[in-house]
């Protein structure tokens, strides 16, 4: 005849990995979300900072011309191109682009792959995740 509490002995055996399993994923997972909001928050900053760069191109022919001020879609691509080329860490591969320029406004949109603990199994099952990220900076008018 089996001892009395021998089944309980066997149940912790079993059930102390299976939780220690799980603590360990559930840290993962949660550092992996922590990480993607820092991600998240840095690039929205490079991206208005950029942004704001690209608002400063003004279009010499407004200026000298009729006395408005106008973003010229030329300067302003230059612009974010050399932000992107000074502030981004060179390891960091963001693509961005600029979604729309007008006469008063620059908006600029991209993504950056995560980076992180686990984002490597991502790729075992088919993508990277992204953040994403866009800004949009506006000439005040005089």
């Amino acid at each position: 005849m089996p001892k009395q509490g021998s089944d309980e002995r066997a149940s912790a055996l079993i059930m102390v990995p299976i939780l220690a399993g799980v603590a360990v994923f559930l840290l993962a997972f949660s550092t992996l979300f922590i990480s993607a909001l820092f991600q998240q928050a840095t690039l929205t900053q490079l991206f208005e900072t950029c942004a704001l760069s690209a608002s400063r191109a003004l279009s010499p022919s407004g200026i000298y011309l009729d006395s408005t001020a106008r973003i010229s879609p030329v300067l302003a691509s230059r612009d974010t191109a050399n932000c992107f080329a000074t502030l981004a860490p060179p390891t960091a591969s963001i693509s961005w682009t600029i979604t729309e320029v007008n006469s008063t406004s620059v908006r600029i949109a991209g993504s950056q792959a995560l980076q992180g603990p686990l984002t490597g199994l991502f790729a075992f099952f088919g993508s990277r995740p992204k953040v994403s990220a866009s800004a949009t900076a506006t000439i005040a008018s005089s």
